[in-house]
C-alpha cells in the first residue's frame, strides 16, 4: 500500500525552472502535468495511475487523457545530469492519482533525490520530494485532483 502523500514543498521558482526544462526538451503543457526531475544520470521512470485505474508510463504512453511525452536517460551514452520526465493530461479526470518514481538503471552511487511537480493550469501547483537509491528502488505518493 502506498505511503500517504508527503507535505508539498513550496518553491515556485523551482517549479518554474522544472517547467522551463520540460518545455525546452519537448514536453507539452496541459491541464495537468506530472513532471519528475532529478540530478543524476540514473534512469528513473515515472508512472501515473489515474482514477480510472489505468497507468500511463513508458510501457503505456497514452491512457485516460494522459500522454507520456518525455522519457529521460534511457540510454547510458545519452544520459544527462539534469533529466526530466513528463506525463501531461488534457481534461484530467478528478480523483486520486498514484504517482511512482522507479529507479530502473542505477548508474550513480548513493541516495538520489527526486522532485515531483504537479502542475495545474487552473489550480494550485505543488511539488513533492522523495528519495531513491541505497536499496530503495521505488517512491510512491498519492495526489488528489479536483476542479
Amino acid at each position: 500500500m502506498p505511503a500517504p502523500a508527503p507535505a508539498p514543498v513550496s518553491d515556485e521558482a523551482r517549479r518554474a525552472e522544472a517547467e522551463r526544462r520540460m518545455e525546452e526538451r519537448g514536453g507539452s503543457r496541459g491541464d495537468l502535468n506530472f513532471t519528475l526531475e532529478w540530478s543524476t544520470t540514473d534512469d528513473i521512470d515515472l508512472y501515473v495511475t489515474c482514477p480510472t485505474g489505468a497507468t500511463v508510463s513508458y510501457l503505456n504512453r497514452g491512457d485516460c487523457n494522459g500522454v507520456y511525452d518525455l522519457d529521460a536517460n534511457v540510454l547510458r551514452a545519452e544520459a544527462i545530469s539534469d533529466p526530466v520526465e513528463n506525463i501531461v493530461f488534457t481534461d484530467a479526470p478528478n480523483g486520486l492519482y498514484q504517482v511512482r518514481a522507479h529507479l530502473k538503471s542505477e548508474r550513480t552511487e548513493g541516495a538520489k533525490q527526486v522532485i515531483l511537480h504537479v502542475l495545474r493550469r487552473n489550480g494550485p501547483s505543488q511539488s513533492y520530494e522523495g528519495m531513491l537509491g541505497d536499496g530503495q528502488v521505488e517512491w510512491t505518493t498519492n495526489i488528489s485532483i479536483s476542479r
